[in-house]
């Protein structure tokens, strides 16, 4: 350490009792390389990645919290209604056109990216919103961005309880408008838009929620609710 060091560093003499000379002054010396310090430039306090173009979206984290997404993208693509023409393909290997899959009753998609994890995280939220709503006036569906047997793979036993669809070439999705997934879509029976919330945004899927209830006249899912994930803003939908 040369110049680094406040004694000098001595022979040790062969054996004798405090063979280091000044050993106790070394002890008790405090010097640069005695001092421990934590790394804080190393690794990121949240191992959770965020993308640059949605810092501008969190809300900073009081002790103890966790960010807050308040908007996913500053700007993105408005969603739209679906066309009535595009083919959407149940797992179960009927295909019809989007109109014919709407009934008396609206259509709930919850969309999903498979290749993703952040649209792996949601799943569960998901269901809880879909039992929710199971017994009320509407349809709840699952809408994969892959093939059938990739959507029944990711879905697991939810592709069993709920009507899912494959949407490969996301021709669906293009149609609908959506930027961001995972994404929740509400259309109703002529084929128009209630809602659609993209990303997980708890603030958004709440409120989109709430009008999906006020038009089923349902009561209203908790949203978030405990075991939910914290915000994140989701991924593109056409990469």
């Amino acid at each position: 350490a040369g110049g680094d060091e406040r004694v000098r560093i001595m022979c040790e003499r062969p054996h004798r009792r405090r063979a280091l000379a000044h050993g106790e002054r070394v002890r008790h010396a405090v010097g640069t390389c005695h001092v421990s310090k934590p790394l804080d430039g190393v690794h990121r306090r949240d191992a959770t990645r965020v993308p640059r173009h949605a810092k501008r979206g969190i809300r900073a984290a009081t002790p103890g919290s966790s960010p807050t997404l308040t908007r996913a993208l500053r700007s993105r693509a408005v969603a739209t209604a679906p066309s009535v023409d595009v083919e959407l393909a149940s797992v179960r290997g009927e295909s019809r056109p989007f109109g014919n899959w709407l009934t008396m009753f609206p259509l709930v998609l919850a969309v999903v990216d498979p290749y993703t994890h952040e649209s792996s995280w949601i799943l569960k939220t998901v269901q809880r919103i879909f039992e929710h709503f199971a017994e009320s006036d509407c349809r709840v569906a699952f809408l994969a961005t892959t093939d059938a047997t990739g959507t029944t793979r990711f879905l697991g036993s939810l592709a069993d309880d709920f009507l899912a669809f494959a949407d490969p070439d996301r021709a669906v999705v293009t149609s609908l408008g959506l930027a961001v997934l995972p994404a929740l879509v509400i259309v109703r029976q002529d084929g128009s838009l209630l809602g659609a919330a993209e990303g997980w945004v708890p603030e958004e899927w709440r409120a989109l929620c709430e009008d999906l209830a006020q038009l089923a006249s349902w009561s209203r899912p908790s949203i978030p609710a405990t075991g939910d994930p914290n915000a994140y803003p989701g991924t593109p939908a056409i990469g």
